[in-house]
This record gives structure tokens, C-alpha cells and sequence, in this order.
């Protein structure tokens, strides 16, 4: 069922006309700030060939903006625009409100417990990460 409401939250970012790359990499963005194409790409683990004609659709949408970078005009930045923000914050406020009707329904003991294992899989995929 959970698997399913998953499908449903991703699924409205194809009722957006965003495929579920196009939605991801907003979010990332909307994460972590102005980024290169080469830094979406790597993150992304596509070509540049492959990256530009996504960020070209979003910029179609009116949901990025490209800019040279200042100290080098061979480098595109990618952010979002105030619209591509909104998309995100809506999609996050949805997720948000599935999430929290499926943890009513655990016991304030099952809550803590989760959010204790959580916790320990965050700090382990942070020590592989870095």
C-alpha cells in the first residue's frame, strides 16, 4: 500500500508533465543550491550529452534557469527558478502529509524505533558517502 502511495507521490510529478529524473533533479537542486550541469550529470550518473536536453525541458517549463558562471563562461549553472521551487515545495508537502498518516498509526514506541534505525541508516550512509 505504502509502495503504491510511492508510485502515486512520483506519479504527480508526471501529472506536472516531469518525468521522475526531471522531478529528482529539482530536487536536488532545490537541496543543494545553484549547480553545475557537470555537477548534476556526475550526480545523475549520465553523459552531458544526456543531461542538457533535461535541463533544456525544464528550462522550457519555466523551472531552472541556465547562467555562465561568472569566473568561467564555459561553465553552466543550473538553479531553480521561484516556479521550480513551488513544484518542489508542493511535491515535499505531499509526501510530508502521506508519511505522517502512515506513522499515526504506529505506537508512539514503534515511531521512536523507526526514527532510531533511520537515524543509525543515515549515520552509515554518510560514513560510506564521505
Amino acid at each position: 500500500m505504502l509502495r503504491q502511495q510511492l508510485n502515486d507521490y512520483l506519479g504527480e510529478a508526471t501529472d506536472t508533465g516531469l518525468t521522475r529524473s526531471q522531478f529528482y533533479l529539482l530536487r536536488h537542486l532545490y537541496r543543494h543550491g545553484r549547480l553545475t550541469v557537470s555537477d548534476l550529470a556526475e550526480w545523475m550518473n549520465v553523459k552531458l550529452p544526456t543531461m542538457s536536453p533535461i535541463i533544456e525541458r525544464l528550462e522550457a517549463l519555466g523551472l531552472v534557469r541556465k547562467e555562465k558562471a561568472a569566473q568561467d563562461r564555459r561553465v553552466v549553472v543550473v538553479s531553480l527558478t521561484d516556479e521550480g521551487q513551488k513544484v518542489i515545495l508542493r511535491m515535499e508537502a505531499n509526501w510530508r502529509r502521506l508519511l505522517e498518516s502512515r506513522l499515526r498509526v504506529l505506537s508512539e514506541e514503534d515511531q521512536e524505533r523507526l526514527i532510531s534505525l533511520l537515524e543509525r541508516f543515515a549515520a552509515l550512509a554518510r560514513t560510506e558517502s564521505g
